[in-house]
């Protein structure tokens, strides 16, 4: 995934977003369950390229449990 990262941006250390290639934002929020944040990103990543997913220009992973898209 990391390639796919082109710019980081934080306001405060529960506050951090990734930009991805394609313009996407990822709302990625703080370091916690950061193992799983990247887990579930990889995981909707591909569900986005395979066309299983409806495409979108923003990822909410902060909390891995409920990851929104819109």
């Amino acid at each position: 995934m990391l390639p796919q990262v082109t710019e980081v941006v934080a306001t405060g250390a529960d506050d951090v977003t990734l930009t991805l290639t394609d313009g996407t934002s990822v709302l990625w929020g703080s370091a916690a369950d950061a193992a799983r944040k990247g887990q579930v990103l990889a995981a909707v990543l591909d569900q986005l390229a395979a066309g299983t997913l409806d495409p979108a220009t923003q990822i909410d992973v902060s909390s891995p449990e409920e990851v929104v898209l819109r």
